[in-house]
């Protein structure tokens, strides 16, 4: 039974491995069909195949921008930083790169913000002309208010000026108006048909209506009248007091002077021109106000497109900055090599010093004589205060073997035992003389 089964394992396992192999030479073959642009154009072509924006791009130049241009990017920074070797050509390539991509991301930000400037001013010009068309169009259902809005802006008190000036015209060519004419220019005093009875200025307008263009065929008839009116009885009227008024106004209009009240309307109608043009003038003060403020409004983008251009910008600008920073700090070290100290071991140091900065203290070596006056000298890179010395302390020092700047403690302890030692020393001095004496002697006596 178990034979059986290796069996049938190792069947599966020489299909499997088949299979594998089949699969691996099927995935060449077809690897060799598609290997990629041969040309250098086509090559050049699939290396902007990712390029959604050139904010990201490392590219240093991009199909649409001028060779020539670059090249004198590129001038201007060999002219102020013209390298001195391989790693300097290298870091001024570097920032060359960066400066090119930061001002194309300038250039992309403030392409953006003019056609957000642009977006800006044709929408505020198209939406208030797309709103004084609906405040005209509502005028019949709410004329206080809608007048109001109308006569506020410039462009309403010039549609409203249109509009009169064409009546006056009409009047004088045709000498009557039509009751759609009239309502228009009830709708531009603010007022309506139903106020007929109840402000005097819309009776007025409307008895010159009545009387210098349809006295003729009214003749006196209340029934002509309300045809005109074409409204119901008023809120707030009973239906026999608006007739009674209706009956009356139609007889007096029968009694008025043709000629006098189109010519008292026309009066009224330039009287209301001169009004709105003021108008006109006021509200255009205010819209030119606001105009600018659209256009500073425009002129800043906090939209998440705008905030993902500006850490681009950030990044090019941080990169220009570090590679000039390296490219200084490389001129700075092979400043430091050549003339063998740190530049800022010369500060505030004394010039006639004779140890070297970056030599290590020993204490074979002789160390020179401070003066009497502390100074600032530079030791390893770090400032230290030079402690003033006598003449038998110092060279006591030096013969023991002390550096010129001892530990506190040992520095106490040796200047607690300085006496003993400067006596010590001195009959050292003196015995080897006597020695020395000696052996003179001896040498002359042979």
């Amino acid at each position: 039974m178990f034979s059986g089964l290796e069996d049938s394992f190792d069947s599966l396992e020489r299909k499997v491995k088949e299979s594998s192999q089949k699969r691996i030479e099927a995935n060449r073959r077809n690897a060799q069909k598609s290997t990629g642009p041969k040309t250098p154009e086509g090559k050049a072509r699939s290396s902007l195949n990712a390029l959604r924006h050139g904010e990201r791009a490392y590219t240093t130049l991009l199909p649409h921008e001028d060779e020539g241009m670059y090249q004198i990017h590129c001038e201007g920074f060999y002219q102020a930083m013209p390298p001195k070797n391989a790693i300097e050509a290298a870091l001024l390539d570097d920032a060359i790169a960066s400066a090119w991509r930061l001002k194309r991301t300038i250039r992309n930000q403030t392409a953006q913000l003019n056609q957000k400037v642009y977006d800006a001013v044709n929408n505020y010009h198209g939406e208030r002309h797309k709103q004084l068309h609906e405040w005209i169009a509502a005028l019949p259902t709410d004329v206080t208010y809608f007048i109001g809005k109308i006569r506020g802006t410039s462009s309403g008190c010039h549609w409203a000026i249109g509009k009169l000036s064409l009546m006056i015209e009409t009047l004088k060519i045709r000498t009557w108006l039509y009751p759609s004419e009239m309502d228009t220019i009830l709708y531009i005093f603010g007022c309506t048909t139903q106020d007929i009875f109840r402000k005097p200025l819309a009776h007025d307008l409307f008895r010159d209506f009545v009387v210098g263009g349809w006295n003729e065929e009214v003749q006196g008839r209340m029934e002509y009248v309300q045809a005109l009116i074409r409204t119901h009885a008023p809120e707030g009227f009973k239906v026999w007091e608006y007739r009674d008024r209706v009956k009356r106004f139609a007889a007096a209009t029968s009694e008025g002077d043709v000629e006098a009240a189109r010519r008292h309307l026309i009066e009224k109608l330039l009287a209301e021109i001169a009004l709105l043009k003021e108008e006109s003038r006021l509200a255009m003060r205010c819209e030119d106000f606001l105009f600018d403020q659209v256009q500073e409004r425009a002129m800043v983008d906090l939209s998440p497109d705008e905030q993902t251009r500006s850490r681009y910008e950030a990044m090019h600008r941080r990169d220009l900055r570090r590679t000039l920073g390296d490219l200084r700090d490389l001129r700075k070290a092979l400043l430091n090599d050549e003339i063998g100290v740190e530049v800022t071991d010369f500060e505030n140091s004394d010039p006639e010093m004779e140890i070297a900065p970056n030599e290590p203290i020993s204490i074979d070596r002789p160390t020179r004589e401070f003066p009497e006056t502390p100074v600032t000298g530079v030791f390893r890179g770090e400032k230290t205060k030079t402690p003033t010395l006598d003449d038998d302390e110092h060279e006591c020092k030096k013969r023991l073997g002390m550096p010129p700047v001892p530990f506190e403690e040992l520095n106490s302890l040796i200047d607690e035992s300085i006496p003993d030692l400067n006596g010590l020393l001195r009959w050292a001095d003196e015995l080897e003389a006597a020695e020395k004496a000696k052996a003179d002697a001896d040498e002359s006596v042979s």
